[in-house]
């Protein structure tokens, strides 16, 4: 199954100031824990707007159509793998930080079992407890995230 992962730095100045920064870790769960992946990077192109708007659409509520308002630089990691996906996003949105995560199968289809959102985020400890549940995982096994 084809995954992918996005880096990206954006900043639109009118109608209004935004800026964001996002780096994407992923992980494959093994067994009872998580193994970090290294995929092969490359640019962003129109063929990952879909994509990536089904990525962070709701989770940071950005999308294709708004970062190409402003300035917008992308890099994709692209991975071949089965199993149960962990994306871990460290964002910088607005100066102020925080860590998301979402949760995929990636069986016939790439399917999201879960995902955080930056609206009514919730305190990081009870994100880390619900994705260790999906994941039928102890929150210790968490502990690399």
């Amino acid at each position: 199954m084809h995954v992918k992962s996005f880096n990206f730095a954006f900043k639109l100045l009118d109608p209004l100031k935004f800026e964001a920064h996002v780096k994407t870790n992923t992980y494959l769960k093994q067994g009872d824990r998580l193994l970090k992946l290294t995929g092969v990077e490359r640019s962003f192109t129109p063929d990952d707007a879909l994509d990536f708007d089904l990525e962070f659409g709701d989770v940071i509520q950005l999308t294709f159509s708004d970062v190409v308002r402003g300035s917008f630089e992308c890099s994709v990691m692209d991975f071949d793998l089965r199993g149960l996906v962990v994306k871990v996003y460290d964002c910088d949105i607005l100066g102020k930080k925080y860590k998301l995560f979402s949760l995929y199968s990636a069986e016939n289809d790439l399917e999201r079992l879960y995902a955080d959102r930056l609206v009514r985020l919730t305190p990081i400890n009870e994100r880390i407890s619900r994705l260790a549940a999906k994941l039928g995982l102890n929150t210790s096994s968490l502990s690399i995230l």
